[in-house]
């Protein structure tokens, strides 16, 4: 029997280079893709299957919106309303069986189209869309700096 390791010399690697040391968070993820990879591919089950999806809370809702006196210059209530969330698109692989694409919290499983009703609001918006101009001003007055400079928008509280 051929050595299974050998078949698939012809697979992808991968070099990755830093700018500083691993923190503890890349060195676990780095052990299990070792562990994962320590064996010929042949060894996992090639049925397929859905790739399960959870959802990351991100910040929890904030207090009230603030008096209309201490709102942001330049922002507007936007009262709660629902909301009808559809999408629908093409994809490049699969075929129209579900487990391709995304699953959002009210679905069981990925598919390609979704249709779900959402209550919204109340949440203040900005009047008009913001500059890269206007967000750097924003970063320069109020030194803000993001937690988590990867994933900055999920951890993204305004504090007045």
């Amino acid at each position: 029997m051929p050595n299974s390791r050998l078949q698939e010399i012809g697979g992808v690697g991968c070099v990755a280079v830093l700018a500083r040391p691993a923190d503890a968070a890349l060195l676990a993820h780095l052990t299990e893709m070792r562990a994962m990879t320590s064996a010929p591919l042949s060894r996992y089950n090639s049925t397929w299957a859905a790739l399960p999806q959870t959802l990351v809370p991100s910040v929890q809702p904030g207090p009230p919106l603030p008096p209309a006196g201490r709102r942001p210059v330049g922002t507007v209530p936007v009262p709660r309303a629902n909301f009808t969330f559809v999408i629908q698109g093409g994809e490049i692989e699969g075929d129209d069986a579900l487990g391709v694409d995304v699953q959002y919290p009210w679905e069981s499983n990925p598919r390609r189209e979704h249709a779900h009703s959402l209550t919204l609001g109340p949440f203040l918006a900005d009047r008009f869309p913001v500059t890269c101009s206007n967000y750097s001003a924003f970063l320069q007055k109020t030194g803000y700096a993001p937690r988590d400079p990867h994933n900055w928008l999920k951890s993204w509280v305004w504090q007045l």
